[in-house]
């Protein structure tokens, strides 16, 4: 059992969209719309990722009104814990993981200005 759920979460990270998500979601807990507009993908492209990284327990989610918003779960595995920590540590590495988080810094400084979803 223990090794079919370490599976289902390296097969949740070995996609590039859901890793890059993952990189996201270790900062804070987002909406479905700002990974969206940071990923630039649709609205169907993100929820099936989310689904599939919830469903290998790595994320957890809560409504709000419309809205679905994000986080990884709290309380991850802390041999999990360290593989989201190496990926976090990959940002200095790989430039289109610096790229996401600096798009999201501009996304959350433009909702803070009024913008909308």
């Amino acid at each position: 059992m223990v090794l079919e759920k370490l599976n289902q979460v390296f097969k949740a990270l070995s996609d590039e969209t859901r890793l890059r998500i993952v990189n996201l979601l270790s900062l804070d807990e987002l909406c479905v719309c700002d990974i969206m507009a940071v990923l630039n993908i649709s609205q169907p492209k993100a929820s099936r990722h989310l689904a599939y990284l919830k469903y290998s327990g790595l994320v957890e989610s809560r409504r709000e009104g419309l809205w679905m918003h994000y986080s990884l779960k709290s309380d991850l595995d802390k041999g999990i814990r360290a593989l989201i920590d190496l990926i976090v540590q990959w940002r200095k590495k790989y430039s289109i993981l610096q790229q996401d988080i600096l798009k999201l810094n501009m996304r959350i400084k433009e909702k803070s200005l009024g913008q909308k979803c």
